[in-house]
Order: structure tokens, then C-alpha cells, then sequence
């Protein structure tokens, strides 16, 4: 089966890209990255990715959906354009894993693959996922970390994607938008609503209660407010908030990817801004709980 683990990335977001397909590519080397990405790539992630390339196996495709979506308002940032991706993109692929670049992936018995197999057979729908929690202040969400089986998931999902992408849509606009703060003094727009509203188009009232580990790997956007602290020091409220995902965060991996020589280097080559604060964060704080010395980073 051709897997493949898909992302759509905006603005400085490129600069993850690197990490993410390194450890994809050590997690899973039979599994391709896909990214497709809104602007071109800087010259920041191009020299980052000449040190992964040929040890990993992906594919990048720029200016992707670049003149669709909300351009008046930086705050309407355009992830939601991932679930609209059409299908001539990904119908060489048997699956796809789509999800955030801030992630390292990690490996897993059973593999993400058989997880979320299991999961669509025992729903006997073409895609695993399920449905977030009651909000008041919310409309219904499905998350936002989603597997499909290409073929039959478009069959249903096409025609729906397709007219959603002609309209342009403005995702504030829509019968289910929502906004939220996300602790960082920014806001984000309805994805998940959109996906929940394309999903109960396509296979309607199907059963999506049963909730499972959806990351897979270190979702890194947490550490951009310091939660991985908190994490670690056991607080009740944040564990409830990580869920299943939590586990990830002790895993063997994820503090071998914090020593790893290419990782590193990489992160030293990062430009001044988020990813670098957010990957500094990452290596020093996984160094120090991992193996008791100081980070690699400035020796």
C-alpha cells in the first residue's frame, strides 16, 4: 500500500518542512511526505532540506492553492485549504495521512497505518477520524489530523471539495465557521468545522464518538506557549488537553530525535523567528530530560 503523509503550509510555517520529512523518513522510510505549499519555499528550508535529501522520500509542490482562500486578513489563515486538496493530487497514493508540518512523526506497533485502518473497518467508512467534544461556544468539529483511502474517500468527498474550491469560500461565512483564541494572541479559523461539514455531506450521520491518538508523533505548535512544561509537570488540566497524545511525549523517539546530529544542525541553520524558538525549545528541553546534559545546540 502507498501511503502518504500530506501537509499544506503557509508563511513561515516552510521552515518545519525539513524536520517534518526527516522524521518521517526515520519513522517510516516506505511512507512519502507530500507537502504542498501556499508560497514558495524559502531559501532558509532549501538549505535544510539539501541535508535530508536523499535520505528521505518526499515531495513539494509550491504555489499550491496559492489564488483561492481569504487574503483579506491575516488572522484568517488558510489551513483549511488542506481538505480541499483535489483529488489528482493525492490518486497515486492508496492513503494519506493529512495532517500539521509542526509534527515528528514517530514509530509505532501497530503502525499509524494499521491504527487507522482498524479504525475504518470498524466504522466502514473510507477515512479515520473522530468528533470533538461539546462546545458551547463552538459548531461541531471533527479533528484535524485525518486519514483517508484516496479512491473511495473522493468518490463521496469530490464532487463536495470541488464545488467548496470553485465558490472560493470564506470560511467566516459559512453556516458552521467558528474562531478561537489559540493562547497565543492569534486567531484561527474554522477548519475543523469545514471538515466536519464535508464529512456529514458526504457519509452523514455515521457514528464518529470513538476517540483514539491522532498526533502520532511530537505535535510541536504546543511549545510555542510553553505547554510541554506543563506537561511534564504533571498537570491534570494540560494531560486532559493532550489526551491520548500525551504518551507521545515520553516516547524513546522523541528524545533521540532532540540528540540527533541532523536535526540539530538544522535547527542551528533556522533564521531568527517561531520554528527556531520552537525547535531550540524542543532540543534543549528533550536533551536535558533525555540524557541529563546541556543541549547540543551551542557546543
Amino acid at each position: 500500500m502507498k501511503v502518504g503523509i500530506v501537509t499544506y503550509v503557509h508563511g513561515w510555517y516552510a521552515d518545519y518542512i525539513p524536520f517534518f520529512v526527516y522524521a518521517i523518513s526515520k519513522s517510516y522510510p516506505e511512507y512519502e511526505s507530500r507537502i504542498f505549499l501556499r508560497e514558495t519555499l524559502p531559501n532558509s528550508a532549501r538549505r535544510n532540506l539539501a541535508l535530508v535529501r536523499g535520505l528521505a522520500n518526499f515531495q513539494i509542490q509550491e504555489g499550491y492553492l496559492a489564488n483561492i482562500g481569504i487574503r483579506d486578513n491575516e488572522a484568517k489563515k488558510p489551513y483549511y485549504l488542506r481538505w480541499l486538496t483535489p483529488y489528482y493530487s493525492l490518486k497515486d497514493l492508496d492513503a494519506a495521512f493529512i495532517c500539521d508540518v509542526d509534527l515528528l512523526m514517530i514509530s509505532e506497533s501497530p503502525t499509524m497505518l494499521d491504527q487507522r485502518l482498524a479504525v475504518c473497518a470498524r466504522n466502514g467508512v473510507p477515512f479515520a477520524n473522530y468528533e470533538r467534544d461539546f462546545h458551547p461556544d463552538y459548531p461541531p468539529r471533527i479533528t484535524g489530523w485525518h486519514f483517508i483511502l484516496v479512491d473511495e474517500y473522493y468518490k463521496k468527498v469530490g464532487p463536495i471539495i470541488d464545488k467548496l474550491r470553485n465558490e472560493d469560500i470564506d470560511i467566516t461565512a459559512m453556516k458552521n465557521n467558528y474562531c478561537y483564541e489559540n493562547g497565543l494572541g492569534e486567531k484561527q479559523w474554522g477548519q475543523e468545522s469545514l471538515l466536519h461539514y464535508i464529512i456529514r455531506e458526504a457519509f452523514g450521520d455515521v457514528d464518529l464518538s470513538h476517540k483514539f491518538p491522532t498526533h502520532h508523533g511530537v505535535h510541536l505548535g504546543p511549545i510555542r506557549a510553553n505547554l510541554h512544561h506543563r506537561l511534564y509537570n504533571k498537570e491534570p488540566k494540560i494531560i486532559k488537553r493532550f489526551g491520548f497524545n500525551a504518551d507521545y511525549w515520553y516516547s524513546p523517539q522523541a528524545f533521540q530525535f532532540a540528540n540527533d546530529d541532523i536535526i540539530i544542525q538544522m535547527a542551528r541553520n533556522l533564521p531568527n523567528g517561531n520554528v527556531k524558538t520552537v525547535i531550540t525549545r524542543y532540543i534543549e528541553s528533550f536533551t536535558d530530560r533525555g540524557s541529563g546534559v546541556s543541549s547540543p545546540l551551542y557546543m
